[in-house]
């Protein structure tokens, strides 16, 4: 049986994605993340935050890059990972998130309002305002005769 590796978290990006490509071409985004919580101190709460640094491959890298930056918020689900190296004559070893999935819950202003502005968003700025009568149709008022229909069979 396969030992169990799965983490989910929610956090804020803490800089700016860095794309790369393997040699075979695949995309890899490399980007970390701050996952907040809570430390009693005697009678109060402080906040805390652990930094993690996360891995994505794939054409989800590339799509999601768009949309990144420092303090954009994200779920992520994924697993843990150690790469290992000699550096020195010493080893040395990091953990790091392999994404498997990753989910953007609030768009970076710098990336996605400021490129590009969504057609909803252009439509609406280019559309007269009008009132909100003007946009919702009249609907005539139900009469009793209509609420109660006598053909239901039951």
């Amino acid at each position: 049986m396969k030992d169990l590796n799965v983490t989910v978290m929610e956090g804020r990006a803490t800089r700016p994605p860095e794309l790369k490509y393997t040699r075979g071409g695949t995309p890899i985004l490399a980007f970390s993340i701050a996952v907040n919580y809570s430390v009693k101190d005697g009678d109060e709460f402080k906040d805390q935050a652990s930094f993690f640094d996360c891995e994505y491959f794939g054409k989800g890298a590339e799509a999601v890059n768009k949309y990144l930056g420092k303090g954009t918020k994200v779920l992520i689900q994924g697993e843990f990972r150690q790469d290992r190296w000699e550096q020195d004559g010493q080893s040395r070893s990091k953990i790091k998130v392999f994404v498997h999935e990753l989910k953007v819950l609030d768009f970076h202003k710098d990336k996605a309002e400021e490129e590009k502005p969504s057609a909803f968003k252009q439509a609406m700025a280019s559309a007269p305002a009008r009132p909100f009568s003007e946009t919702v149709p009249a609907k005539p008022a139900i009469t009793a005769g209509e609420m109660f229909d006598d053909d239901i069979p039951f």
